[in-house]
């Protein structure tokens, strides 16, 4: 979740997955879920939509005992983050701005060079 151009805004390239599929033949379908169940908050998980797609496209390497743990670690994660700053030292912001330079130039450059007029034989 980020800022829009309209500072009133926002953008949102988070979706919502399902730990197990809502319906039969879902990825990771639990029969033993209720309908409530499945459709719960308990049983959602908040995603990049990659990573929404990654895990249903492989259901083996992301089972459901994965995803709980990813669910646990983050909301783990964010306990401890609310209402905390992160103090970052002047040479790291340097740091970070002179890298910040060096991707721009290299994007810079990248898009001079695809702009490039390729001549016909």
């Amino acid at each position: 979740m980020g800022p829009q151009t309209d500072p009133m805004q926002v953008v949102n390239v988070g979706v919502a997955a399902h730990i197990t599929a809502a319906s039969e033949g879902g990825p990771r379908f639990d029969p033993a879920l209720s309908i409530s169940e499945r459709t719960g908050v308990a049983n959602g998980i908040w995603l990049c939509q990659t990573c929404a797609k990654l895990i249903d496209s492989d259901v083996v390497r992301f089972s459901k005992d994965v995803l709980l743990g990813w669910k646990r670690a983050a909301a783990e994660e964010a306990k401890i983050r609310i209402g905390k700053t992160k103090r970052i030292s002047p040479n790291a912001n340097r740091k970070a701005e002179t890298e910040l330079r060096r991707i721009h130039k290299l994007r810079d450059d990248l898009h001079k060079a695809m702009l490039k007029v390729i001549p016909k034989d």
